[in-house]
Order: structure tokens, then C-alpha cells, then sequence
């Protein structure tokens, strides 16, 4: 009895441990992903040493703040319905006990604003750098 207790404990870590490698490694190539792409972008904008250069990476922050202001407003709604929908009776005896899945969605939106204005300062900060260098190379060319 004791040796089929300790083959089933063992069993159960070892299929346990599979299943949370097998995860990790998902959850990281999919969290990897936009990152890579923030990353490529930083580095254009880095490497940018023309006006057209900056006139694109200005474009592509602009895109990048839109697409995190649209996330931001899904965050927004999707905290709203959560707020809309009726409380379990557990939420008024032990509301610490009742998951709190609005709170989280706001954060998220807060997140995603933050980043959307970061961006849109990037795309303002390489769109002056594009005019700057156009003007130079207008006042260069008289």
C-alpha cells in the first residue's frame, strides 16, 4: 500500500511538472511576441537618422498608440459590464472572498492609456525630429 501511494504521488508531481513546463513555454512565445515587436520599433526609432526615417517611425508610434487606445476602451467596457452584472450574495457578507474582475479590467485600461500616451509622445517627439531635419535640409539646399 505504501510503495502504490508513493508511485501515484510521484505520478501525479511528475505529470504536474510537465504540464507547467508545457505552459510556461506557451505563455512566454505568446507574451514574446508583442515585445519583439516594441522592441523592433524602439530600435527603428533609435537607428532613424533621416527626416523620411522619422516620418515613419512617427507613424508607426501613432499606430501603436491607437491600438493601445482601443484596447484601453475594451478594457473600459469590459469593466463596465463586469460592474453591471449582479453581485453574488457572497459579495455583501465576505466581498474579499468574491473575485474582483472589474478592478482588474480597469487596471488593464489605466495600462494600456499609459502606454497609448507614451506612444503618441514618441510619434510627436520623431514627427518634430522629421520637421527639424526637413527644414535643415531645405536651409542646406539655399
Amino acid at each position: 500500500m505504501k510503495s502504490f501511494l508513493k508511485t501515484m504521488t510521484w505520478t501525479a508531481v511528475t505529470t504536474a511538472a510537465a504540464f507547467l513546463m508545457a505552459t510556461a513555454g506557451a505563455a512566454r512565445a505568446v507574451a514574446a511576441e508583442p515585445v519583439s515587436e516594441s522592441v523592433k520599433l524602439h530600435r527603428l526609432a533609435q537607428s532613424a537618422t533621416t527626416a523620411a526615417e522619422h516620418a515613419k517611425v512617427a507613424k508607426l508610434f501613432r499606430l501603436q498608440g491607437e491600438a493601445m487606445e482601443a484596447k484601453a476602451l475594451a478594457h473600459e467596457s469590459k469593466a463596465k459590464e463586469y460592474s453591471s452584472q449582479p453581485k453574488p450574495a457572497l459579495a455583501y457578507k465576505w466581498p474579499s472572498m468574491v473575485p474582483q474582475k472589474g478592478a482588474e479590467e480597469r487596471k488593464l485600461a489605466v495600462q494600456a492609456r499609459r502606454a497609448s500616451r507614451e506612444a503618441f509622445e514618441m510619434a510627436s517627439k520623431h514627427v518634430q525630429l522629421a520637421v527639424e531635419l526637413q527644414q535643415g535640409a531645405v536651409a542646406a539646399g539655399n
